[in-house]
């Protein structure tokens, strides 16, 4: 039986299974429970240290012991030392973010990740959200695939990839879908979840990667 948050949960294991080799040291920017180390350690191999930096969360018990938990706005992290970070990862966070911690958020970033380091972020699109009336109410902000591709690069990084997660608009007849569930006469679970990698602003959720420069 189809459960939508397994499916997107899954589809964004499947992106962090795909970043390119990295090692050192990795920021967690907007986490919580020891469960979200142990996921990104299975995803993508890393055992080294990693840092949870968050602020609105209390520390969880049983957390690994390479994690260190920083309670901190990401909008300012000044507990983070200059070029301290080789992968900073920020899912599913900014869209919490008022508009001076994101702007906070992306020059940190640049400051804390080393040159070549990477920066991963994913959010819900705002291109399709809107579009399709959905709404959290505890997103503040939420920004559209090419905006935040525009942000991260007036940030100082390169952007080398643009995926998208859970295609709800159909890139050829415009169709919308239901966000939740795929419908009679809709395309496929499987279809859906293929077609939207390459078709982030038709997507529900953007996957950005990027490389400081």
């Amino acid at each position: 039986m189809f459960d939508f948050s397994d499916m997107i949960h899954e589809e964004r294991s499947k992106r962090l299974r795909s970043l390119p080799q990295f090692s050192g040291t990795v920021l967690s920017a907007g986490c919580a429970g020891s469960w979200y180390f142990k996921w990104f350690e299975e995803c993508t191999g890393h055992q080294g240290k990693h840092v949870g930096l968050e602020l609105y969360s209390e520390e969880p018990t049983g957390l690994p012991a390479n994690v260190d938990w920083i309670s901190n706005s990401v909008g300012d992290m000044k507990s983070i030392g200059d070029t301290s970070v080789d992968l900073l990862f920020s899912g599913q966070n900014i869209e919490h973010l008022p508009q001076q911690d994101l702007t906070g958020f992306l020059l940190e970033s640049n400051r804390v990740v080393k040159d070549d380091g990477l920066l991963i972020i994913d959010s819900p699109n705002r291109s399709t959200t809107q579009h399709l009336g959905y709404v959290q109410i505890e997103h503040t902000l939420e920004v559209r695939a090419n905006e935040a591709v525009e942000l991260i690069e007036a940030a100082g990084f390169e952007v080398f990839e643009v995926h998208g997660i859970w295609l709800v608009i159909d890139p050829h007849s415009l169709r919308t879908f239901d966000i939740f569930s795929c419908k009679a006469g809709e395309l496929s679970y499987a279809t859906r979840q293929n077609l939207a990698s390459q078709n982030p602003d038709k997507s529900f959720i953007w996957w950005i990667n990027a490389r400081k420069k």
